[in-house]
């Protein structure tokens, strides 16, 4: 993919993060704007923000009409949250004029943005570019990756110098999924 990287150019790359033993933990990614969807999920495992934590893994915008509200009430809840290439689409059609990334975005899901004011979608870009391209869980004794994608050859203790490689390799690469490979995390 040739999206430019101008806007998350400085976006750290991996962000470490402890957890409580005692606390739950769950992981979900490409919630597309579905606020009911992610309300309804975590209902049912009786989701509670003030003892639990939710790892949102990307791509919690666009397709869905409630994409601002999901982001927001992520936020209220404190849900970790890490960028996939739908928020880098964002990100580099807003921020950087980028004309590839604001095609590609609106044919994928991006017209969400239209019924959003610009002062709001300005805040949630500023918000977005808090956010980083990678976790490291550190969580009842076990240090795991979460990423959008899962790139093939990833180290996940010696990223690479290269920020649009590991743009590439988190947020874009798909080969692990396309040819169904099974890979020890």
């Amino acid at each position: 993919m040739d999206i430019g990287i101008n806007a998350i150019q400085a976006v750290s790359s991996k962000r470490t993060i402890f957890i409580n033993d005692e606390c739950r933990v769950f992981v979900i990614g490409d919630l597309d704007g579905d606020l009911p969807a992610l309300k309804n999920a975590l209902n049912n495992v009786n989701f509670d923000p003030e003892r639990d934590t939710l790892f949102c893994l990307g791509d919690f915008v666009d397709r869905g009409d409630k994409t601002y509200d999901l982001f927001t009430y992520l936020q209220a809840i404190r849900a970790c949250m890490i960028l996939g290439n739908h928020e880098h689409l964002m990100l580099e059609s807003l921020l950087s004029n980028d004309k590839a990334a604001f095609k590609l975005w609106t044919d994928n899901g991006g017209n969400w943005h239209k019924s959003v004011s610009s002062e709001k979608l300005s805040v949630m870009c500023d918000e977005l570019l808090t956010k980083p391209l990678s976790i490291v869980l550190e969580y009842r004794g076990c240090k795991i990756g979460l990423s959008h994608t899962f790139a093939q050859s990833w180290d996940w203790e010696n990223y690479p110098d290269d920020k649009s490689l590991i743009v590439q390799s988190l947020l874009w690469d798909r080969e692990v999924i396309k040819r169904q490979l099974r890979w020890p995390v």
